[in-house]
């Protein structure tokens, strides 16, 4: 998993990647401020119970509730936005790392916005019928990693293999070595909460998911 992520970050200094790193810096400040903008007029208009001295300590700490929700919800929004544009990602790490590579599969624009919508509606809901137990220290931690590491695994790791694979071998690939799979995506799911790191998260979890199918997919 290691040598991958250093592939991966070596693989940033790609032109192409390099300008989809400006959308995802773009995109990642955007996307934070929206969620914590709805998440405090959410907390500030409704009553959220019903007693009033809950209402109002929860106003109360309105700020600091809105950058926890819009901190769990950040990492499938900014994920499901930025597929849209991250076969633009794989495309430039096949090319760098797997020059002798025939033509991949074009994902239909149609697909890629469904498939966006898809990935934020399950991490959205998801995260919000779990959120009682983010209030549980270590268990947060755990819950988070597991329940995103899932979501954003499957996202990327199908998102590179299908430009290669049938619908039904990635499925058997994924079966196969879902451990390992789930595994980077929990460390992909940490690195969307990290300051600064974040903004980098999607397009190295694109391009460490290219690395994988290539190491893991049978040879043709």
């Amino acid at each position: 998993m290691i040598a991958m992520f250093w592939k991966a970050l070596s693989d940033l200094g790609d032109p192409a990647i390099r300008k989809m790193l400006a959308l995802s810096v773009v995109a990642a400040i955007v996307i934070f401020a929206a969620l914590f903008g709805v998440t405090v007029w959410a907390l500030s208009t409704a009553a959220l119970t019903a007693m009033p001295w809950v209402d109002m300590t929860i106003d109360v700490l309105g700020g600091l509730a809105a950058v926890m929700v819009a901190w769990l919800l950040f990492p499938g929004t900014v994920s499901a936005f930025l597929s849209l544009f991250l076969d633009t990602v794989a495309t430039a790490v096949e090319r760098r790392d797997y020059p002798g590579l025939p033509p991949a599969r074009q994902t239909p624009v149609l697909t890629a916005v469904l498939d966006g919508l898809r990935l934020l509606g399950l991490t959205v809901g998801l995260n919000l019928l779990v959120l009682p137990l983010y209030l549980v220290p270590v268990v947060n931690l755990a819950v988070f990693a597991v329940l995103n590491g899932y979501l954003l695994s499957r996202e990327y790791f199908e998102l590179a293999a299908l430009r290669r694979m049938a619908k039904t071998e990635v499925a058997a690939l994924r079966r196969t070595h879902r451990l390992r799979i789930w595994g980077t995506g929990m460390v992909l799911a940490g690195l969307l909460v990290i300051p600064g790191v974040n903004l980098l998260a999607p397009i190295i979890g694109v391009a460490v998911m290219v690395h994988m199918v290539q190491r893991l997919r049978p040879a043709a």
